[in-house]
């Protein structure tokens, strides 16, 4: 009888002292329905418990210090993954802490998602300079500060002037990037000889001022090729030298404020710019211009775009132009051309020297031309003289194709007389209203003005035709 009440007293005590099964200090759950081991109580908020598990595969649960708690494929226990930059628990494992750790064609480590990224900004490069998302090398870039002068190495940390930078970028294999460092600049940016490839200079946060009796900031001629981008320009611009090869000037992401530009065999190229005019601008023999995103304003009522010589070509897409009349006109066989397509117009007072029109200086079909399509044409201010027409007498020479213009009273056949519907003309936005006709209004373009985007590089259509003037509204 002693014997075996021991052994029942004994198989009670091991009743008692059995594991319990949701405990996990020794680091291992043997439950099959307890899988995971919540050792610091990250999940559920009891250490070294073994849980339940029923997740979302892939999903972030949350971190363990630099380790990522995450859900399995099956969806029935979590995965643990050392974080090797740290880990975050709505982000899950970091990519990276710093810049440094990341490279082209992703450069910058983001601040939010700390995930490498394109650059979006030049200062955010060690370089400075950002092109397409991507950092330059900074030995590939010369620099220029406003001051300095002509023996310093041009490097970041010793810039040159601007006349030594870029007589040591034309003539240095592979050709180098040129960075006018913040600050204002008197000196001029001539480039005076042919370019193997375009010049690139970057000039965010530089001002260039024209020099008293020096003519305008920038001058590129005698086959010269210049991209120049983000600065800001004050004073006028001349491109091209005739009988000889041709030039080339690019602006983009630029402010303008200047008295005119003109120029001959040279190929001028605007692309997102915001300009105020206070004279004209002028074209000579072979000199094409482009502009696309570009908001112009005229502060003088006499300032246009003018064709003055023979086989010049411009082009307006995406575009406001506010104050501002154009002329292909001319009283020879010239062969000028004028091309202008989803863009606005708009006139703020009635003077007859600011009406839009193609009259007629010699009617001869075929020595000039002029093309507007899917255009707006207001006049904002005072009703406008000659009837009160905003648009004028029609050339031979001139095709109008689904344009509005308001006020028209004398209207012109395919081009609504309806008011567009702008935002806020006192503000001078000229977005569109929902109700707008000018909505969802374009006809199919032709070959030369076809267009992907509106001034700010929404994309067109947003709707089921593209909307006429400068701006596509989104739904």
């Amino acid at each position: 009888m002693f014997k075996l009440f021991v052994v029942a007293s004994l198989l009670v005590g091991a009743c008692f002292t059995r594991p319990n099964p949701a405990d996990c200090a020794d680091g291992s759950c043997g439950d099959p329905s307890l899988p995971f081991c919540d050792v610091g109580g990250e999940v559920r908020g009891q250490e070294n418990t073994c849980i339940a598990v029923a997740c979302t595969p892939g999903e972030v649960e949350t971190c363990r210090r630099d380790e990522l708690i995450r859900c399995n494929a099956a969806g029935n226990n979590f995965d643990v993954v050392a974080c090797e930059r740290g880990c975050d628990p709505v982000i899950g494992c970091l990519s990276c802490t710093a810049s440094a750790q990341c490279t082209n064609p992703s450069p910058i480590c983001d601040d939010t998602t700390h995930a490498c990224r394109a650059c979006v900004a030049d200062d955010e490069c060690a370089s400075r300079v950002c092109t397409n998302g991507a950092c330059e090398e900074e030995a590939r870039v010369v620099y220029v500060a406003s001051g300095a002068g002509s023996a310093a190495s041009c490097s970041q940390s010793d810039p040159c002037s601007l006349p030594t930078a870029i007589s040591r970028a034309v003539v240095s294999t592979p050709q180098p990037l040129v960075r006018m460092l913040p600050g204002a600049y008197n000196a001029q940016l001539n480039l005076e000889s042919v370019t193997n490839e375009p010049l690139r200079v970057v000039a965010t946060g530089a001002t260039m001022v024209a020099t008293v009796g020096a003519g305008g900031p920038i001058t590129v001629v005698k086959g010269g090729r210049l991209e120049f981008r983000s600065g800001a320009l004050l004073g006028g611009m001349f491109c091209g030298t005739p009988s000889s090869p041709r030039s080339r000037l690019a602006l983009r992401d630029v402010s303008i404020q200047q008295t005119g530009w003109n120029g001959v065999n040279c190929d001028f190229e605007i692309l997102r710019a915001d300009i105020t005019l206070t004279g004209s601008i002028t074209t000579g023999d072979d000199f094409t211009l482009v502009f696309d995103r570009v908001r112009m304003r005229a502060v003088a009522r006499s300032s246009l775009i003018q064709m003055n010589g023979q086989r010049g070509k411009v082009r307006v897409t995406n575009s406001i132009l506010e104050d501002m009349n154009f002329s292909a006109e001319c009283s020879s066989a010239c062969n000028n051309s004028f091309e202008m397509a989803f863009s606005t117009v708009v006139l703020d007072q009635a003077l007859d020297a600011q009406l839009l029109g193609c009259a007629d200086t010699n009617a001869v079909p075929g020595t000039w031309s002029a093309s507007y399509e899917n255009n707006i044409f207001a006049s904002i201010g005072p009703p406008p003289p000659l009837g009160g027409n905003v648009f004028r007498g029609k050339s031979v020479n001139c095709t109008l194709r689904n344009n509005i213009m308001f006020p028209q009273p004398t209207p012109i056949a395919g081009n609504p007389a309806v008011d567009p519907q702008f935002v806020n003309v006192a503000g001078r936005d000229y977005h569109l209203m929902p109700a707008s006709p000018a909505r969802d209004a374009a006809v199919p373009s032709s070959a030369n003005l076809g267009t992907d985007h509106d001034l700010e590089g929404t994309a067109r259509p947003q709707g089921p035709r593209s909307d006429l003037g400068a701006y596509e509204l989104a739904p």
